[in-house]
C-alpha cells in the first residue's frame, strides 16, 4: 500500500517580515537629527544580525523622544519586526498599528500592514488578517513577495469563511506568478471545490488502496469518510479524508480528536 503521510496541501507560515519585505530607511530631509538617524541605522544592522533585543534598545529612545517626527513610523515598524521575532505578538501589533497611524511614507505603511496581517494570522485573527491582506494586495508590484502575500491572503480568507473570495487570490498567483515556488500549492488550494475543511487521513497512488482505506476508517467511527482525486506533482493522488467542518476552529478541534486514531492526520485544504 502506497500512502503519502504528509498533507498534500503545503502551508507556509507567514512572518512579520513577509519573506523579503525589509525595512528601507528613508533618505533626504527629516525631523530626526544625525544621532537619531544613526540610531535607526544601528538598529537596522542589529536586526539583520538577529540581535533583536539590542536593536530595540536603540529604537526605544528615538520613539520616546521623537514621537512626532515625520519618519517615526520607520522606528515603530522596525521595533514591531523585532518584537515579532522575539515572540511578542501583542507588542508587535501595537508597533505596527502605530507605524500605520504615524507614518507619512506609503512603503512603510504597506509593509506595516503586511506585517500586522502576518501577526494577526499567527494569532488566529483570520478576519483581521484577511482584511489587511486584501487591502494591501492592489498596492503591490507583480514581483515577489507579492505571490506569498496573495497565498496568505487566500488562506486567511478561507479561515475567515470567505471561500469564494479566497479562490480568486489563489487564481491570481497562477495568473501572475505561474513559475513561483508557491504556484503548486496555490493550484491545489484553488482546486478545492468544497466550502468546508476536512481532515486528511492519507493519500494513495492506487484507487483500490484508497477504497480499502476508506472502508477501514469507516469501521473506526469516523464521520463522512470519503476519497477524492487531486493533482500532485504532475500526477493524481487519491486523498482519503473525513469530516466537513464549516470553520477552521471546528477542524482544529476535530484534528485533536482524530490524531488519537491517525497520528499524522492533517487539516485540508
Amino acid at each position: 500500500m502506497s500512502s503519502f503521510k504528509q498533507s498534500m496541501w503545503g502551508r507556509l507560515a507567514p512572518t512579520a517580515a513577509c519573506s523579503g519585505v525589509l525595512l528601507v530607511l528613508l533618505a533626504g530631509c527629516t525631523q530626526l537629527g544625525p544621532r537619531e538617524r544613526q540610531s535607526l541605522n544601528e538598529a537596522k544592522g542589529l536586526y539583520d544580525r538577529n540581535q533583536f533585543s539590542e536593536a530595540i534598545k536603540w529604537l526605544n529612545p528615538v520613539i520616546k523622544d521623537f514621537g512626532q517626527a515625520a519618519e517615526i513610523g520607520e522606528a515603530y515598524y522596525l521595533r514591531g519586526l523585532c518584537r515579532s521575532k522575539l515572540g511578542d505578538p501583542k507588542g508587535a501589533t501595537a508597533d505596527f498599528e502605530q507605524a500605520i497611524a504615524s507614518s507619512r511614507n506609503d512603503a512603510v505603511i504597506v509593509r506595516s500592514k503586511i506585517s500586522l496581517a502576518a501577526v494577526s494570522f499567527q494569532t488566529g485573527q483570520w478576519s483581521k488578517a484577511a482584511d489587511l491582506y486584501v487591502e494591501v494586495v492592489p498596492r503591490l508590484e507583480d514581483k515577489p513577495p507579492a505571490d506569498q502575500v496573495l497565498f496568505y491572503a487566500g488562506t486567511a480568507l478561507r479561515r475567515a469563511g470567505r471561500w469564494r473570495e479566497a479562490t480568486q487570490f489563489y487564481a491570481r498567483i497562477l495568473h501572475r506568478f505561474p513559475n513561483s515556488p508557491i504556484a503548486a500549492d496555490a493550484r491545489r488550494m484553488a482546486g478545492w471545490q468544497h466550502e468546508y475543511f476536512a481532515i486528511q487521513l492519507g493519500a494513495y497512488q492506487d484507487a483500490g488502496n484508497a477504497e480499502r482505506a476508506v472502508q477501514a476508517y469507516r469501521t473506526r467511527n469516523l464521520d463522512f469518510v470519503q476519497m477524492e482525486n487531486h493533482p500532485w506533482s504532475g500526477r493524481v493522488l487519491w486523498v482519503v479524508m473525513t469530516g466537513r467542518h464549516r470553520t477552521y476552529e471546528d477542524a482544529v478541534a476535530a484534528l485533536n480528536r482524530i490524531r488519537s486514531i491517525v497520528p499524522d492526520a492533517s487539516i485540508i485544504p
